[in-house]
This record gives C-alpha cells, sequence and structure tokens, in this order.
C-alpha cells in the first residue's frame, strides 16, 4: 500500500492536516478562553451597575419620602413655587424614572 501522498495528488509530502487542525483547535481554545474570560469581567460589571442602580433607586425613593413629608404632607403650607417645583420634580424625574425601572423589572422577572 502507497503513502496516502502518493494516493492524493493535491496532498504534499510532510503535510500533516492533523498537525494543522492540532493547531487551529489549539487556537480556537486560547480564543474560547479569553472570551470566557471576557464574559466573566462583563458579567461582573453587570453585577456592579445594578448594584449601583440599586442604590440609585433607593436614593430617589428616599428623597421623594421626604419631599413628600414636607410639612406633614400639607403641601398647601409651602409656598407656591416650592410646590410647583416639586410637581415639575415628581412629573419630569421620579415618576418617569420609576416606571422605567418598573418596566426593567417586569422584563427580567418574566421567563
Amino acid at each position: 500500500m502507497k503513502a496516502d501522498h502518493y494516493a492524493n495528488p493535491n496532498k504534499l509530502i510532510g503535510y500533516d492536516p492533523l498537525e494543522k487542525w492540532a493547531c487551529v483547535a489549539q487556537e480556537l481554545a486560547a480564543k474560547l478562553k479569553a472570551a470566557n474570560g471576557r464574559v466573566k469581567e462583563l458579567r461582573e460589571d453587570l453585577n456592579h451597575a445594578n448594584e449601583r442602580i440599586k442604590r440609585l433607586e433607593e436614593t430617589l425613593i428616599g428623597a421623594w419620602e421626604i419631599i413628600s413629608n414636607v410639612s406633614g404632607g400639607d403641601w398647601t403650607r409651602q409656598k407656591p413655587h416650592w410646590q410647583d417645583y416639586v410637581f415639575k420634580w415628581r412629573d419630569d424625574y421620579f415618576n418617569p424614572i420609576m416606571k422605567e425601572l418598573s418596566e426593567l423589572k417586569a422584563k427580567e422577572d418574566k421567563p
């Protein structure tokens, strides 16, 4: 039986396709390892970002609790410009952010 390179005229003498694929497999394994490392980094970054969002959400809710209880919750005892500002802050900042956070949580809770 003749050597494989005699049977296949396209095959080069001394060329071992297994060796080539072994090198390709090593390169792919190295890239996979690097990709897995990057995924781990991104997961850690996401966890930190989620923790930060949670702290900011708690701060926002705390601020609203303080504001809403000014004068025992009777804002009519405050000056009109203060009332206007609070209504604007609530409508332009607090409510939209709370709505967005609520929608994000609902998406996360879906399977």
